[in-house]
């Protein structure tokens, strides 16, 4: 059992692959699929023993699932170019969007915990500035 406020370790990381259904100059809508790694266990009782019995090893397991790419434009403007390779360039196009990302992600099996039953359900945003064509 874990306890109230209890911290966990997690990490997730593979490959999502998708096309744009919608994509012009103000708005992005794409659905995608992942295809990923994952691991994720609690860090309350971590030490540095190699004898580790993993107790505190919720999961770690291929991870698969699909969800849907959004992103709004809020403000194009111009930007000097800083580089130092380019520098015959003078302004160059840069936007910043609200980008919004969700999706279902289902866990193939735990390794550690027979016990976890679960899967992944994730909302994630975030401001951009980007450079280049929207």
């Amino acid at each position: 059992n874990f306890n109230k406020n209890e911290r966990f370790s997690s990490f997730q990381g593979g490959v999502y692959l998708g096309y744009f259904l919608l994509r012009n100059n103000k708005f992005h809508i794409a659905p995608f699929i992942n295809l990923s790694g994952g691991y994720l266990e609690s860090t309350k009782f971590n030490s540095n023993n190699k004898d580790d019995d993993g107790d505190i090893k919720i999961y770690s397991s291929f991870i698969y699932g699909s969800g849907i790419h959004t992103e709004i434009k809020i403000w194009e403007f111009k930007s000097r170019n800083q580089s130092l390779y380019y520098q015959n360039y003078g302004l160059i196009d840069s936007h910043i969007s609200l980008k919004i990302d969700s999706g279902f992600d289902l866990i193939a099996s735990s390794n550690y915990n027979n016990n976890y039953k679960g899967n992944i359900g994730y909302i994630n945003v975030g401001l951009v500035w980007a450079w280049g064509n929207f």
